[in-house]
């Protein structure tokens, strides 16, 4: 999401909704700089949050990580595997058509998250060291629980 938000603020494409169009609302409903920062977002005066739909970004995701871990993670044969992600996927084209359909986000919105996101997981599991990827556990019981971790480093400080 911090992709996601480095966009958002980058951007400034007008609302998509039928009250985005109308200039004297969008003029009403404009918020101030403090307001960006601390008030709710609304789901029926909101005119802006579009590039790019964290929706699809989450959707996304999730179809890949079936793709990746579906078949161990439920135990199920390859056959099954391919179904469970073939009806995902077209819940994931169902939803972009939706979100078209509500006008809650532009088709570039949803272009940029099918190709976005996609690149961003090759990145996470290709070119980060995987020893960053893995979690340290003793390190992490040592600092939830307060206790000194020995160092078998010597140049390491704790």
């Amino acid at each position: 999401h911090t992709l996601r938000a480095a966009t958002y603020l980058a951007t400034s494409l007008p609302g998509s909704a039928k009250h985005c169009l109308d200039p004297e609302k969008v003029e009403a409903n404009r918020p101030t700089v403090p307001e960006i920062f601390y008030k709710p977002a609304s789901l029926v005066v909101n005119c802006g949050d579009l590039m790019f739909s964290g929706h699809m970004l989450q959707m996304i995701l999730f179809v890949l990580m079936i793709h990746r871990y579906g078949q161990k993670c439920w135990v199920i044969s390859r056959t099954q595997h391919r179904v469970v992600l073939a009806i995902v996927s077209l819940l994931c084209v169902a939803q972009s058509c939706v979100i078209l359909m509500a006008r809650h986000h532009y088709t570039s919105d949803i272009v940029v998250a099918f190709y976005v996101t996609p690149l961003l997981w090759y990145f996470y599991n290709n070119e980060i060291d995987k020893t960053d990827r893995t979690p340290n556990h003793e390190r992490i019981a040592a600092q939830v629980l307060d206790l000194p971790f020995p160092s078998f480093d010597s140049n390491e400080q704790v």
